[in-house]
């Protein structure tokens, strides 16, 4: 049996090479608004472009893409950062995709 909504249960997948099975809510949602807020979803209400699970599924392949660049290349996402996200949550981003972004 397997415990997937435990975070321990789904490092142990990665780093296994299986994919674990993440939700929009629980694991990617956290990571597009601790990285990809206040600029892609202000308060002000411009530019929301990543505040939905639509808007992130249908932009996810782009999104992989940017935060997989390096620091200072052209498109590098988050904008500005010093640092960008860590493997294991580009992983978790690729590994939701490829699980069919439920």
């Amino acid at each position: 049996m397997t415990l997937s909504f435990c975070t321990t249960t789904k490092n142990a997948a990665l780093s296994s090479g299986t994919n674990a099975k993440y939700s929009y809510a629980e694991d990617v949602a956290p990571l597009i608004g601790k990285y990809c807020s206040p600029c892609h979803f202000p308060d002000d209400g411009n530019l929301k472009f990543l505040d939905t699970h639509k808007a992130v599924a249908r932009n996810i392949d782009d999104i992989i893409y940017r935060v997989d660049l390096s620091p200072g290349q052209d498109n590098f996402m988050p904008a500005g950062a010093d640092i960008g996200l860590s493997n294991t949550e580009i992983q978790l981003l690729k590994d939701w995709r490829d699980s069919g972004m439920n």
